[in-house]
């Protein structure tokens, strides 16, 4: 898996399950995977699955994804983003769609 630092206002670790739950401006920042934002992002672990419910953008390189919500599985390495837009972004900070 690659590195990843996330940053939330509010944070909620069952220590049974090791579920947990993200919530206030959420940042998912990788190594090379492009970095996440959104509003609350839960982590079920038996699943191995994150997910949002909220308004989530990706950024990577220069492509910015947004959506209405997230779903993704570490273990299958499958991500589906309902409702998205794709913006590629142009060197010198304009953007085409």
């Amino acid at each position: 898996r690659p590195y990843v630092t996330l940053r939330s206002v509010l944070g909620d670790l069952d220590i049974n399950t090791h579920d947990a739950l993200f919530q206030k401006d959420v940042r998912v920042y990788t190594r090379g995977n492009g970095n996440l934002f959104t509003d609350e992002l839960a982590y079920k672990n038996r699943q191995d699955i994150v997910e949002t419910h909220m308004p989530v953008t990706i950024v990577r390189d220069d492509i910015k994804i947004m959506g209405k919500s997230l779903w993704y599985s570490l273990k299958k390495e499958k991500m589906i983003i309902k409702e998205s837009r794709t913006s590629f972004l142009e060197t010198g900070g304009g953007t085409k769609e």
